[in-house]
């Protein structure tokens, strides 16, 4: 036994040797590019130059040299200040003192950090803008009740279930089971659908301290269906998640009651919504509290402190997943500030396809609104602007987000709720009976009928979507959170139930370039399905 521990012991040795040597290796070959590439820059070759610093910095990404001259190269030649700053943050992170990094760091920074306020001021106008429009408008509560859809839709793909949008859609609306697919991943939808109810009638409206017994009825929702026994309660056992390792069960306790008075210290709160959620969010997957469902439960809990600002509930597309985990896993690295960019630009697309899809309404509110506040707001936004384009030309000290003027910043108690998937209809006002609130071009509630019949109804016609794409160029941006899926057949199970041809209405350009042409697909009425001709 004795040799046969010492014979273990020495491959485990070997091993590690071998590990480094190929680690030195690597490190060599990256200091050769490097010094390659660095000529190719003098020639004037900055592409091929590029390249090959990709190439180091591929073999060698924690080698400080390589972190700042490609940092280096990507501020100079490809104006990307953002990814320098974070070249930079590495390097010193390896080696604190590091002069060039610091130097280059010192110049970066306050570029980014205004970078970042600008676009989180444009985001909170770009909610203000959101909230003026009433709720009783029929544009308005489809656009709700189909991000509803969306949203479960992609936060369970994100976690590997297999449902398109059609299939979620039924089983939401009908509660019938979809053939082919697993309890397990029926179960996953209906316990978001429980959850984000939950959040929507109790959560949303409560005036206080966030407990802990909120994330865990929020879980206990999520996982009920799926897992009952495991659904609320803290896991108690280790778990592993690729190359992060969550804290021991034992910690778990103290370190969920240390997250809930983070969550409601003044620090917290004192920071921009997007910012307090996206923290909340990487936090909690930090953490991994739960045996299962952590992401589901982070990703509510940040769109329910988003709700109470005011934002729509953030979508983060399945097709995103990748660049999720990825700015996830910059945060365990130590920089959160990809991870809350990542969450503030899914924020601005969800609001983008909010104020797109009520577009009919914003004019009148803006004939409404006074002329002198108008101009004021216009004057404001302009030198905004400007001052930030001077700031960096100039290389002046930046303005903070609390330097901006933003009048409705103070009004962000307006919460956001989104229309019941199962109970009234969304063209209906809440008591049905005002004729104020029937749709009609003389009111707010009324939507473009190219937009109702190509986005959110049933029975659509290829066609419609061909001459809505004529009349507005940048058709798909609008329509960011729809899914890269293969076209199903599938059957309407209700008068918003539509066939969903997502790869092709939405998103993928060579798709679409399909649909352009008249002969390539046909639709059979007999069972409402969409098919492509052989």
């Amino acid at each position: 036994m004795a040799l046969l521990g010492a014979h273990h012991d020495h491959q485990a040795v070997t091993k590690k040797q071998t590990t480094e040597l190929e680690d030195r290796h690597a490190e060599i070959e990256a200091l050769n590019t490097l010094k390659a590439a660095r000529e190719l820059v003098h020639s004037g070759k900055c592409a091929r130059a590029g390249r090959l610093l990709e190439h180091a910095f591929s073999l060698a990404p924690r080698h400080p040299d390589v972190l700042i001259h490609y940092g280096e190269y990507l501020e100079q030649h490809r104006n990307d200040v953002v990814q320098a700053d974070r070249m930079y943050l590495q390097a010193l992170a390896i080696s604190p003192a590091n002069s060039r990094a610091l130097r280059n760091r010192r110049r970066t920074q306050p570029l980014v950090d205004e970078m970042d306020s600008v676009m989180l001021y444009r985001i909170d106008s770009k909610r203000d803008d959101l909230a003026q429009i009433p709720s009783s408008s029929a544009a308005l509560r489809r656009i709700k009740k189909e991000a509803y859809f969306q949203y479960i839709y992609h936060t369970a793909g994100i976690e590997g279930n297999t449902m398109t949008l059609a299939q979620t859609r039924m089983i939401l609306e009908t509660r019938l089971s979809v053939g082919g697919k697993s309890v397990m991943e029926h179960n996953e939808i209906l316990g978001l659908d429980l959850a984000l109810k939950f959040i929507n009638t109790t959560l949303v409206h409560r005036v206080g301290r966030i407990s802990l017994h909120d994330i865990l009825e929020i879980h206990r929702r999520v996982l009920g269906h799926a897992d009952p026994l495991e659904a609320g309660q803290l896991r108690t056992t280790q778990v592993y998640v690729s190359d992060h390792v969550p804290p021991p069960p034992t910690h778990l306790q103290v370190l969920m009651e240390g997250f809930v008075d983070w969550l409601n210290s003044p620090e917290a709160q004192t920071l921009h919504p997007i910012k307090y959620a996206a923290l909340a969010h990487y936090k909690l997957v930090f953490i991994h509290p739960f045996s299962d469902g952590n992401g589901r439960t982070a990703r509510l809990l940040m769109n329910f402190l988003l709700m109470q600002a005011g934002y729509p509930p953030v979508i983060i597309r399945k097709q995103d997943r990748l660049l999720y985990y990825d700015c996830l896993q910059a945060a365990n690295d130590g920089d959160t500030r990809p991870f809350m960019r990542f969450i503030a630009q899914c924020t601005e697309k969800t609001l983008d396809v909010y104020l797109w899809a009520t577009k009919e309404i914003l004019p009148e509110i803006e004939q409404d609104t006074d002329p002198v506040l108008k101009k004021e707001k216009k004057y404001s936004d302009s030198d905004n602007e400007e001052a930030y384009l001077s700031n960096i030309n100039h290389k002046r000290k930046p303005m903070n987000y609390n330097d901006f003027k933003d009048e409705n910043r103070q009004n962000s108690g307006n919460k956001f709720v989104f229309t019941s998937v199962d109970d009234v209809p969304p063209w209906q006002s809440d008591d049905g009976k005002s004729e104020n609130n029937i749709a009609s071009p003389q009111n707010g509630n009324y939507i473009h009928q190219s937009t109702e019949d190509d986005i959110l109804s049933e029975d659509e016609d290829v066609s419609s979507v061909r001459d809505y794409e004529a009349e507005d160029s940048n058709y798909r941006d609008h329509l960011w959170f729809s899914s890269d899926e293969e076209r199903i057949p599938a059957r309407g199970t209700g008068r918003f139930s539509r066939i969903v041809d997502e790869q092709g209405i939405f998103d993928d350009g060579e798709i679409l370039e399909q649909l352009k042409s008249k002969d390539k697909f046909k639709i059979e009425e007999d069972d409402n399905t969409l098919l492509r001709k052989d």
